[in-house]
């Protein structure tokens, strides 16, 4: 069948996918197609099915001349109206200590009715069993190289977003829109007691760095396209909250942090901090005369300005051993934790937020101290256990000895 649109010039097909086309920025969230277009009307993009060369023709429109929004809010990353909840690192998993205790407590359980169902089949088959006990099976000891396992894979982790690896790669200018912070979890119970000033602040400062893993990734999905953004636009939206100026200020320097992991951005903007005033308003939090500033809104200008020459800078970013030690011993305490239900790993999400904050910070010192922590308690855990198994193999000859002196 003949297509008669692909008889007309390029130049006519071009304008004519333009009006087929968003010709807006594309919002992380939109209600219909129709906010896709300045003039409210309808979008049409299911013609980019029609054939190969209509869809090649038509597709860097779509996505390599748009910008694109992705916004964080709470524990998703959103993009073209799809997310997806983030799943927690290791260092949130189990974290209710209670939960903890009851999961040990189950599996205790479960350990304990198999050794007695165990011991009510050896009764049951007594006659039938040897009085000898089993010979252990010694396993060859492997003589290749070393495999050290919960270190490998990236160095860092990257977000799978809500579209094709092409289609992404062709996006060239992005808008990334940070709410922090997030919206509280519905109050289940009216007779629930209110969290004390000091939890309230610690409950903050860990959804913050939650936001700096989420941030991470959706660097390392940018890195991965290995090819530099055209434009960054970054707006930080700051929710009605009891923070000062000065820990809000911080708040922002934390969260800009992670994006100078980029490099060669060719048209950056300023990041636009927004904050909700006491009537709910959204007003530009860095828009304060000169003669008003004090000195944390001086030293963040100054901030701001080394954040958009980093950025736009060519020389290649340093690997910081911290950055990188930090999502192996992240990937090594979740493993851990998946395969020994023990007390002593109990602390290990508290170590593993030390370690968030001295990666963030670039501090080996403190990401030092936490690691010698982390050996001494599976050292702890492992000495406990060759006592256990010695205790046991002990027990084991007694009650053997026992059995072939009466036998």
């Amino acid at each position: 069948m003949t297509c008669y649109l692909l008889k007309i010039p390029i130049e006519i097909r071009l304008r004519i996918y333009e009006l087929l086309l968003p010709d807006k920025p594309i919002p992380a969230r939109y209600t219909n197609s129709r906010c896709l277009s300045s003039d409210g009307g309808l979008v049409c993009t299911t013609f980019l099915r029609a054939n190969h060369q209509i869809h090649d023709e038509a597709v860097h429109l779509l996505y390599a001349v748009r910008a694109f929004t992705i916004e964080l809010d709470a524990d998703r990353l959103v993009m073209c109206n799809s997310s997806k909840k983030l799943a927690h690192s290791g260092n949130h998993a189990l974290q209710d200590y209670q939960m903890q205790l009851m999961l040990l407590e189950q599996q205790n359980k479960k350990r304990l009715m198999m050794a007695r169902q165990e011991q009510d089949n050896m009764m049951n088959n007594g006659s039938s069993s040897s009085s000898h006990r089993p010979a252990i099976n010694y396993t060859k000891p492997y003589t290749g190289s070393p495999v050290i396992p919960y270190t490998y894979g990236p160095t860092e982790p990257a977000w799978s977003p809500p579209l094709s690896v092409n289609y992404f790669n062709m996006i060239q200018s992005f808008l990334v829109e940070i709410v922090f912070p997030p919206p509280s979890g519905p109050n289940l119970s009216s007779h629930s007691p209110r969290r004390s000033p000091e939890a309230e602040a610690k409950a903050l400062e860990l959804k913050l760095y939650d936001y700096c893993d989420h941030l991470h990734k959706l660097i390392g999905r940018f890195r991965f396209t290995q090819r530099p953004l055209a434009r960054l636009e970054v707006v930080l939206k700051f929710r009605k909250t009891e923070m000062k100026r000065d820990e809000t200020i911080s708040a922002a320097q934390v969260l800009l942090r992670p994006f100078q992991r980029l490099r060669e951005v060719i048209k950056l903007a300023v990041p636009l901090i927004l904050v909700n005033d006491f009537e709910d308003r959204e007003v530009e939090f860095l828009n304060r005369p000169e003669c008003a500033m004090s000195v944390a809104d001086r030293n963040f200008y100054d901030y701001l300005n080394c954040w958009s020459s980093d950025l736009s800078s060519s020389r290649p970013l340093l690997d910081s051993p911290v950055f990188k030690a930090y999502w192996q011993l992240e990937r090594l305490l979740s493993s851990i934790k998946n395969h020994h239900l023990d007390e002593k790993f109990f602390r290990f999400t508290e170590l593993l937020h030390t370690a968030r904050v001295a990666r963030e910070a670039d501090d080996l010192p403190s990401f030092r101290a936490v690691w010698n922590l982390v050996v001494g308690i599976w050292f702890d855990y492992v000495n406990d256990q060759r006592q256990f198994r010695s205790n046991v193999s002990l027990s084991i000859d007694a009650i053997g000895s026992t059995i072939e002196e009466n036998s």
